[in-house]
């Protein structure tokens, strides 16, 4: 069963995996990147790890989520009506009284309280008073009341009319995917962020080692502050070998990148490789005061993007043997014709 973590806990474990994330281990370190967009998923610029403690709570909905709809197959939610929610519901009992895990479970249902419709039906289910049927949330927070009427169903007041409304009562979940889950509940907490258009960028065919990966999503979401064209940098002729081989980035185009044909793939694999190996020569000429011609680079480049196209094993196809001939790669299988 789920547990909410206490606040101080989220942080040292955030802490430790930022530490890991930037440094390979838990010491501490300065970070390229804010976590909070670190955890944003790669559509919007992120890496797509999860935010701990919205984690935590969407995984902790699920149980208020059970209460809400009253599952009594659940021996935890029935002894919660029995002592805990008594003759009230999870709308209008008091969020200061109880265990502090139930405390802050209770008031996860403001956050939640958006994406909750109740459908009223026969009116056998839902409280008159404590539940939110109606648009102004539960009537027991606006109205007064006499002393016992607060126990009453729905029913109770419409059989007296000619109440004849089809169906049980439901409860509904409008949010993501129209039913609820803690994937649901977890875009409540961290809700959605604008797209960004580089994404597809980042995935392809071949399977780019994630250090390699890494640097390229670091580069196109414009955290590594030299490939700012207008960054003023002094590094002994590196800034002009990093325009050098931009240049040949460009001359590419950001076109030719996207698409699911394998040629595309192999120039975002490009991309990633372009950008990781001009990182290693900056730290190669600062720290090492060592370098490398661009020739030199280029050469280690292109034998990269060689090897992750022999090692896919793609089919004998149209394409593939033309991203060969692209790549300047000798065709493995001699006297097969084009299928």
């Amino acid at each position: 069963m789920a547990f909410i973590l206490p606040k101080h806990v989220i942080k040292e474990i955030e802490k430790r995996l930022r530490h890991f994330l930037w440094k390979g281990n838990t010491e501490g370190g300065s970070a390229k990147v804010s976590w909070r967009q670190v955890c944003r998923p790669v559509s919007e610029g992120g890496l797509g790890i999860r935010d701990l403690q919205a984690l935590n709570k969407g995984l902790m909905s699920r149980h208020l989520w059970r209460v809400i709809t009253a599952d009594r197959s659940s021996i935890w939610v029935d002894w919660i009506f029995h002592y805990r929610l008594r003759d009230l519901s999870v709308w209008t009992v008091s969020d200061r009284t109880g265990s502090w895990g139930w405390r802050k479970m209770v008031r996860l249902r403001d956050w939640l309280r958006p994406f909750v419709h109740y459908k009223v039906g026969d009116g056998t289910s839902f409280s008159l008073w404590h539940d939110p049927w109606h648009p102004l949330g539960p009537l027991i927070s606006q109205f007064p009341l006499g002393r016992g009427t607060h126990l009453c169903l729905i029913l109770r007041y419409c059989a007296r009319s000619s109440w004849t409304v089809p169906g049980a009562d439901c409860i509904r979940w409008t949010g993501r995917g129209g039913s609820f889950s803690s994937a649901a509940a977890y875009d409540v907490y961290c809700p959605p962020g604008p797209q960004v258009g580089w994404s597809s960028l980042l995935v392809g065919t071949f399977k780019i080692p994630r250090h390699v990966s890494f640097f390229g999503w670091l580069s196109l979401g414009g955290f590594l502050p030299w490939i700012n064209l207008g960054y003023n940098v002094s590094e002994g002729g590196f800034h002009s070998l990093a325009l050098h081989f931009l240049a040949i980035g460009h001359s590419v185009g950001l076109g030719q990148m996207r698409g699911k044909h394998v040629a595309n793939a192999s120039f975002r694999a490009l991309l990633a490789s372009l950008v990781y190996h001009l990182w290693l020569e900056r730290n190669r000429r600062i720290f090492q005061n060592t370098t490398r011609s661009p020739n030199e680079i280029a050469r280690i480049i292109v034998s990269e993007i060689r090897e992750l196209i022999i090692c896919k094993q793609l089919p004998n196809t149209v394409s593939t043997r033309g991203l060969y001939r692209l790549w300047r790669i000798p065709w493995p299988i001699e006297g097969e014709a084009d299928t």
